[in-house]
């Protein structure tokens, strides 16, 4: 297994992932999040841990002026982290949180966030070397047609 950033030839992998971390997605949401990362170098980065020439996982991580929980500007922030089932639990995760947390260094950040919906039992099992800082409920409201 090897943990690398992505690279153009990763694209349709790399969007078969996102499709199972976030199944509502649409090619539209998958082609704007591809050109987010290629408008945004310095803020923002994907790695992807590879097996042979599959996919099996990826993080994108980027940097933030600050994030809840955090007493640091400048945060290191994990925006989207999976791995496939199938390879869960050796180490393919945590591999890919240090290449995350080694680049927010580089960006001068001293601390990472991340969230997760509170219902999300796998997401917060996968965080335990972070620390809970909160919880939080999210409102909305149509204000107007």
């Amino acid at each position: 297994m090897k943990i690398r950033y992505f690279e153009h030839g990763d694209v349709e992998q790399w969007f078969d992932l996102l499709l199972q971390l976030w199944p509502d997605s649409s090619r539209e949401d998958l082609e704007f999040a591809l050109a987010n990362i290629k408008r945004n170098p310095p803020t923002l980065a994907v790695f992807v841990a590879t097996e042979e020439a599959s996919l099996i996982g990826f993080i994108e991580v980027s940097t933030r002026d600050w994030a809840d929980g955090c007493s640091t500007r400048n945060v290191g922030y994990i925006e989207g982290w999976f791995v496939r089932p199938e390879t869960r639990r050796k180490g393919v995760g945590g591999r890919l949180v240090k290449a995350a947390e080694q680049w927010a260094i580089t960006q001068g950040c001293r601390e990472m966030g991340s969230d997760t919906e509170i219902e999300n039992e796998t997401s917060r099992a996968s965080l335990t070397r972070y620390v809970e800082k909160s919880q939080l409920a999210v409102f909305g409201k149509r204000i107007a047609q």
